[in-house]
């Protein structure tokens, strides 16, 4: 059995985010619909709601870090956090708007020296409403649902570590040939061609080094001011983004208290 560790993806100092910020993030890491939901997307939200926009995702983070801490496990503020060459530890990678529950401890008795990888169940909270999620919905390893043993991840290259816990719809494809599945690409045509192909539902783990539990430890929110929803849920009601927002709920934590 080794130690656990919560490590929140990012360090965004939403609170003191601009729009002008927003739309300058850069790099590798950075999701390319960030600019047209800053562009388009942010206004029509701040409008529909009457918040703030980036006031509002800095009292979730600050919420949900208050909740992981309440864990009693060690929380690692942004994968830069991460020390690699400290004791083992099994690393559980969340999003600053999502929540793991105290529960997750139980599964450190699951990390013998065989095991580098588990994954459980988790509830997602979309829009308000609660659901006991179907991984065929959105991949093996999806956001807050797995940790991995921190000496298996360093064995990979610093890069790929990072997309494996930036990245979560990446990181079974990553993890896969070091699990008995299919050689990566080693060529730049190939690598190329892969990375376009990525599917969070498309690669399957399965090795004696994996242990999956049909237990729920955490809970992702799919809130009306996530990237994800704005960046792809929202796109069948992108001629009156308004009004759309405007019907639905914040995110469950804040629902009552960001009310002006």
């Amino acid at each position: 059995m080794i130690p656990l560790r919560i490590v929140v993806r990012t360090d965004t100092s939403w609170g003191d985010m601009t729009r002008e910020k927003f739309l300058a993030q850069k790099g590798p890491k950075t999701p390319n619909e960030f600019i047209r939901i800053g562009e388009v997307l942010i206004p029509a939200w701040e409008q529909a709601k009457g918040l703030n926009y980036f006031d509002y995702r800095q009292r979730i983070k600050e919420k949900c870090e208050a909740a992981l801490r309440e864990t009693g496990l060690p929380v690692s503020i942004g994968i830069q956090d991460v020390d690699w060459e400290s004791q083992d530890e099994a690393l559980i990678p969340v999003d600053d708007d999502d929540v793991i529950f105290p529960s997750v401890a139980s599964i450190a008795a699951h990390f013998n020296p065989t095991i580098n990888l588990v994954i459980w169940r988790r509830i997602t909270n979309y829009l308000g409403i609660p659901r006991k999620e179907n991984p065929a919905f959105g991949g093996q390893l999806d956001t807050c649902n797995w940790a991995i043993r921190k000496s298996f991840l360093r064995g990979f290259g610093y890069s790929d570590r990072i997309s494996v816990l930036a990245r979560h719809w990446h990181a079974a494809g990553i993890l896969s040939p070091r699990f008995g599945g299919r050689p990566r690409p080693a060529d730049l045509l190939g690598r190329a061609v892969r990375n376009t192909r990525f599917n969070v539902g498309g690669t399957k783990l399965k090795h004696e080094s994996i242990v999956e539990l049909d237990e729920v430890h955490s809970v992702y929110y799919l809130h009306t001011g996530s990237i994800s929803f704005l960046a792809h849920k929202i796109r069948d009601h992108v001629n009156n983004p308004i009004e759309y927002i405007r019907a639905l709920p914040l995110h469950p934590l804040l629902e009552e208290s960001c009310i002006p």
